[in-house]
């Protein structure tokens, strides 16, 4: 199956990513933090990252590079959400997302 990881200290919007990349049918890890995404990172090794630069213990950027010294898992970054338009911003997640899972993004498996 494939798995994806979400990096992300906001507990509404990490339980929005969960249910969508679930209803995609990837398996889904979440982390509130870089610490506790790169101990999930190294034990599950997903298939993409989902990562939010802004997180309290690292700065998104660190944990990029630490994963690029062991891994080329795509990530998909994400920075300056707007709350008032976290629908269309979950939208665009999800289709980049896609992207780089899907074999033909254009005629995705789900």
């Amino acid at each position: 199956m494939t798995r994806v990881l979400v990096v992300e200290d906001d507990p509404q919007l990490v339980r929005a990513l969960v249910i969508n990349v679930q209803a995609r049918h990837y398996g889904v890890d979440a982390a509130p933090d870089g610490a506790m995404a790169l101990r999930l990172a190294a034990a599950r090794q997903p298939d993409a990252v989902l990562l939010d630069l802004g997180l309290p213990d690292m700065d998104g950027v660190d944990i990029i590079k630490a994963l690029r010294g062991w891994s080329r898992v795509p990530i998909q970054e994400a920075w300056g959400v707007s709350r008032s338009g976290k629908t269309n911003y979950l939208r665009v997640y999800m289709a980049q997302l896609r992207r780089k899972l899907e074999t033909d993004p254009s005629h995705p498996r789900y």
